[in-house]
């Protein structure tokens, strides 16, 4: 695009040639720049060491030039805070590495930005080097993975540094569209913040047009003047921090195994709640979601199978959200007599862990087929007291056994009265309401072979599912030496080890009550059944490559199939039970090409991939079996029955939690301990586990490998730079920005809605910051309805709204951002002031010197296209 001078070119020129200003320079001191080239030139900067790279040493190492070190010499560079450098010294020594890199060594954590920084250095302004703006591309002709590049002011100062004869020394996204304003240019023509390089060639159209009327220029001389004082149009405020760019979803490849904990951020509107529904999918059932990427209705009805299948919880943190909400706290309840006993109950995160760490410790082959069963929950002893023995009994010796009645024998009685009158010949003293006698009634009379007990473990949550398969029976208790002689045999289904929370199966949380129907209201029998599967959480072996019977070599062959474990039977009789998880984790290092499948036979995993979660001691022990399950595996691919068990809520599947407006807690307080416990390597079964006893339950926890956390935060109410470290660290940041591209191809009466968000948008960023932008979001339903009343009504409920918060009822601001002060048709004005004079109101002289503060909101202007045409700058 060619440039059109305007009278601020004009005066540039006039300062340019009135021979007052100085040309001819090429940096503000030669000497010293020559000084940093020869310490640092760019064909060597990818083999700096730690010492000379590093902010933070005494001595004069790369970062210490760049940021201060050249400021005398080419301007001003803002790197904000430290992280700006990606690794730096800490005091005690030690190196701060960006969380992207933590797994890295200093050294390798080095190694890695050097590359992309020499990158930069090394390119040639004299040909097209736009492609610096695409970190992707970065990423690419560097030769790394996508971790996270540096931001887009140092990639301007090492063009500068290494290039100061072709390019202008600004190394602010910022001020380069600033000047770029200033000297004419359209706000819709200017390129988008995220493309520094772009803008800054856009400049040089102006730095060209003046060289020719003034040939001694350089590109530092033109940096000078716009900065000085006689043009007088140098930004008021100074550029933002340059942060390191965190990696966007486009830069990212597909990914076999998602972070385990994510961030997506970014300004309001830009769909940030809606994403969270793709990345829970992302991780429980990957295979649908690109089947149905265009699909949002068949998306977002399996995200609500999950959730319903309790694979999935959805939180928002707000500021009274708490540890006892977030992780356990006491609870008031009352037991069967009516006192008051305080228990220990999970919060959501906690019992999410629970329910993706429990383990099927003792299970039945065959389907349970529950329709048509009554079903009953029941307390087999109390686990916090001193009758906890009973529960291990029951499960150990097959049979239920009830602490009412004693050591009393109801044999023969059939009703209520039989047992109230059997316990008065035992001489019991019984009331009418007596809930004993109502719990034996029950125990004896109604309680009927065939129906299903759920065995409690307190009131929020059960730990085994049984089957009544024998009639009453009195046992005798000398040898244990208690009063539980009330017994019936019991078929155990399904025995979890830790206990599940309640909302794995219930629709509302247990009553005290030792022995009580559970009616279709409070219990999910959809649920129920899922867990009574063909083994826990099982699928159909149809398109499941692991088939009992089948065999493995000439030693093994597959045994029992289950959602969690495929058990593998040895000659001798000798079953060696295999998680799936491990299953998974091998075949996708194998798809992402860090190990082969010889790798494993050989024990060459952790020689490669050092950091791989799973026991050291079984992937290297049972190679022989693992081998093979991997290859079949590898051999059908999708057929990994991993979704099906998410969507049946499966013992052991890996979980989702969603917290939206993440940073509107209070993170210290809500995660509290467990904010260590998050991290990758401190989760369960890596090297580097960590675990810590809960402060209410008194009990050990760890956080599993297979819970993963998705966040949303929104920036307009907090700047990335300003959220706590500890969660910074410990989260993979990710931004969604706004999207106006898509709406481009969206009008209303002949308006690109697509360049009026981008308009707005590129003028907020100036008077405020990008983290204030207006999403998308709010636009996409004029793809269905592009009128203009719905037009009118997202600006009246959705933009205005939003522009008042941001700009706090600045009315001035708000016009700017709507162009309205440059408006040829007063009537096109959204922001007016009301008709009626000060002098009208007060006279004149009271109002001498008093500003006039009063706005008014134009309706007539939502009517009309040219108002809203009018904030692009363009005629309807």
């Amino acid at each position: 695009m060619s440039y059109s001078p305007n009278e601020k070119f004009q005066e540039l020129l006039k300062l340019l040639k009135g021979g007052t200003f100085s040309l001819g320079l090429r940096t503000g001191d030669d000497a010293k720049h020559q000084a940093f080239l020869e310490a640092f030139p760019a064909t060597s900067l990818a083999d700096l060491s730690l010492a000379q790279y590093v902010v933070g040493s005494k001595s004069q190492s790369f970062c210490w030039w760049l940021e201060r070190g050249l400021e005398p010499v080419l301007g001003r560079y803002m790197p904000g805070t430290s992280r700006g450098h990606i690794i730096y010294q800490l005091e005690d020594g030690s190196y701060y590495k960006n969380r992207h890199l933590k797994n890295l060594s200093d050294v390798d954590a080095l190694r890695y930005t050097l590359k992309l920084q020499q990158l930069v250095a090394s390119a040639d302004p004299k040909q097209d080097i736009c492609w610096i703006d695409s970190d992707a591309e970065l990423y690419k002709r560097a030769g790394v993975e996508p971790r996270v590049t540096m931001g887009d002011g140092r990639k301007l100062r090492l063009l500068s540094m290494y290039h100061p004869d072709d390019v202008i020394p600004i190394s602010s996204s910022d001020h380069l569209r600033h000047f770029l304003l200033q000297f004419g240019m359209p706000p819709e023509d200017i390129e988008p913040k995220r493309k520094p390089v772009a803008r800054m060639r856009q400049l040089d159209q102006i730095y060209g047009a003046a060289k020719q009327e003034a040939p001694a220029l350089t590109p530092y001389d033109f940096m000078r003047a716009l900065y000085g004082p006689d043009l007088a149009i140098a930004p008021v405020k100074d550029p933002e921090a340059d942060e390191p760019a965190e990696p966007t979803e486009e830069d990212l490849p597909p990914n076999p195994k998602p972070a385990l904990n994510t961030i997506l951020y970014g300004p309001p509107g830009t769909g940030k709640t809606y994403r969270t529904i793709d990345k829970a999918l992302e991780v429980l059932d990957p295979d649908y979601l690109v089947k149905h990427a265009d699909d949002r209705g068949a998306i977002k009805a399996r995200f609500d199978e999950l959730v319903a299948a309790g694979n999935v919880r959805f939180v928002t943190f707000h500021q009274s959200f708490s540890y006892e909400d977030f992780v356990e706290g006491l609870r008031a309840t009352t037991d069967d007599t009516g006192a008051l006993r305080y228990e220990v109950v999970d919060g959501v995160f906690k019992s999410l862990c629970t329910a993706a760490s429990a383990q099927v410790s003792h299970d039945t082959p065959a389907a349970v087929d529950v329709k048509g069963r009554r079903i009953w929950k029941m307390s087999l002893g109390n686990s916090q007291g001193v009758d906890s023995y009973i529960y291990d009994e029951c499960i150990e010796a097959g049979y239920a056994l009830l602490g009412y009645g004693g050591l009393i024998d109801f044999s023969g009685c059939s009703n209520r009265a039989d047992v109230r009158k059997r316990f008065e010949e035992n001489g019991k003293a019984v009331g009418d309401d007596d809930y004993g006698v109502t719990a034996v009634t029950i125990f004896l009379t109604r309680l009927k072979i065939g129906d299903l007990l759920v065995v409690t473990d307190g009131n929020f949550k059960f730990r085994a599912i049984g089957e009544v398969t024998g009639e009453y029976k009195r046992l005798g208790r000398e040898e244990q030496g208690d009063d539980y002689g009330q017994s019936r045999k019991v078929k155990w289904h399904r025995v979890y080890s830790p206990s599940l929370p309640f909302d794995q199966l219930m629709n509302n949380q247990f009553s005290q009550m030792t022995l009580y129907e559970l009616k279709s209201g409070s219990i999910d029998i959809t649920k129920l059944s899922s867990l009574l599967g063909a083994a826990p959480g099982s699928v159909p072996t149809n398109g499941d490559p692991f088939v009992p019977g089948q065999a493995l070599g000439n030693s093994y062959k597959i045994g029992k199939v289950t959602a969690e474990v495929i058990e593998v039977d040895k000659k001798g009789g000798t079953a060696v039970p295999i998680t799936r998880k491990l299953l998974t984790d091998l075949v996708a290092l194998v798809k992402a090409g860090k190990i082969t499948v010889e790798d494993i036979w050989e024990k060459r995993v952790y020689d490669k991939v050092p950091d791989f979660s799973a026991d050291k001691y079984i992937v290297n022990g049972y190679q022989n079996i693992l081998r093979p399950l991997v290859e079949r595996l590898l051999k059908s691919p999708g057929s990994l029955p991993s979704a099906a068990l998410a969507a049946s809520g499966a013992v052991g599947s890996p979980k989702v939690l969603i917290i939206d407006e993440i940073n509107r807690g209070n993170v210290s307080r809500v995660f509290g301990e467990l904010i260590t416990l998050i991290e990758p390597t401190k989760r369960a079964g890596n090297a580097e586990a960590l675990q810590v006893t809960l402060p209410y339950s008194k009990k050990p926890f760890t956080v599993p490998n297979n819970v993963y956390l998705i966040g949303t935060m929104n920036t307009a109410d907090r700047s990335l730079s300003g959220i706590d470290i500890a969660l910074r660290r410990r989260f993979t940041f990710v931004s969604v920005p706004p999207r106006p591209d898509l709406l481009t191809e969206t009008e209303v009466e002949g308006m690109s809605v697509g360049n009026l968000l981008r308009a707005m948008n590129d003028r907020i960023e100036v008077l405020l910051d990008r983290d204030h932008c207006i999403g998308h979001a709010y636009f996409l339903p004029l793809k269905k309805t592009p009128t203009l009343t719905a037009l009118a009504t997202i600006f009246r409920q959705e933009v205005l709204p939003l522009l008042q918060e941001y700009f706090f009822e600045d009315w001035e601001r708000i016009r700017w951002v709507l162009n309205d002060h440059q408006k040829v048709d007063p009537e096109d004005c959204f922001i007016v002031r009301p008709s009626k004079k000060l002098d009208e109101l007060f006279g004149s002289s009271p109002m001498a010197g008093v500003q006039d503060n009063r706005w008014m909101i134009n309706d007539a202007a939502f009517s009309a296209i040219s108002s809203f045409a009018g904030v692009i700058g363009a005629k309807p």
